[in-house]
């Protein structure tokens, strides 16, 4: 991903760690018309790609459902790499994304968390049994 120029990415997870590497991208997804109409139903968000959710606006291109289409994504994916001022558009506004979600090591520190948890409750375990 970090390699990469522009991703042409399936909605999901995958959006989130192209954002944190700063790596532009195209976010397509389509289903079936039944899981479709089923999601919609459930779910009511102006987005379905993480950066755009997490922004609170587009600034990440997605092509959902019939805008799927690939040549409609080949034709933009050529633009944006010819012109380049979106890439770097988009790199900026990544590079905001990232900062509101923290520093790196994440899953580091809310191990360190469990443990101390853990090792307080056996603390008061310990007190209850003895006390």
């Amino acid at each position: 991903m970090r390699a990469c120029d522009l991703l042409i990415v399936a909605s999901g997870t995958a959006t989130l760690e192209a954002a944190c590497m700063l790596t532009p991208m195209i976010i397509v997804y389509k289903v079936s018309l039944s899981t479709w109409a089923v999601a919609r139903c459930m779910v009511r968000l102006k987005h379905s790609g993480l950066p755009n959710i997490i922004a609170g606006r587009e600034i990440v291109p997605e092509y959902l459902q019939s805008r799927a289409e690939p040549g409609i994504v080949a034709r933009r994916a050529l633009r944006m790499l010819r012109e380049g001022s979106e890439l770097e558009r988009q790199i900026e506004e990544l590079r905001k994304i990232r900062s509101t979600l923290g520093p790196p090591g994440a899953a580091g520190r809310v191990a360190e968390l469990i443990v101390r948890m853990a090792r307080r409750d056996e603390e008061v375990s310990l007190r209850c049994d003895h006390g």
